[in-house]
C-alpha cells in the first residue's frame, strides 16, 4: 500500500478530527490549568481552616500522637519513614508548624 493510499484509508479520520488530534489545545490547556490551579487553591485553603481543629494538639485526631503511634510501631523514625513517608518524623508537628505549612 502506498502512502496516499494509507492517508485516503482511514476509518477513524472523523474521529480524530473531532477530538482534536493532532491539533494545538492552546485554549484547552490554558482553561485546565487554571481550573487546576483552582482546585488546588481551594484545596490548600480549606486545609488551612481545618488542619488546626483536625490535626491540632486539641484536634480530632492530634498528629503528635499518630507521629508517635506509627514511630514505636515502626521502631525508629527511619523504618516509619519507610512505611508512612512524612516530614513530622523529624520535625514536631505543632500547630503552628501544620498552620504555617498549610499556608
Amino acid at each position: 500500500m502506498s502512502d496516499s493510499e494509507s492517508e485516503s484509508f482511514r476509518p477513524y479520520a472523523g474521529l480524530e478530527r473531532m477530538l482534536g488530534v493532532g491539533s494545538r489545545f492552546e485554549l484547552t490547556r490554558f482553561a485546565l490549568l487554571r481550573l487546576l490551579g483552582f482546585v488546588y487553591t481551594a484545596a490548600f485553603v480549606s486545609l488551612a481552616w481545618q488542619v488546626i481543629p483536625l490535626l491540632g494538639a486539641r484536634g480530632i485526631t492530634p498528629a503528635v500522637s499518630e507521629v508517635e503511634g506509627i514511630v514505636r510501631y515502626a521502631g525508629s523514625p527511619w523504618r516509619a519513614l519507610a512505611l508512612q513517608p512524612s516530614l513530622f518524623y523529624f520535625i514536631a508537628p505543632s500547630d503552628a508548624m501544620l498552620s504555617g505549612l498549610a499556608w
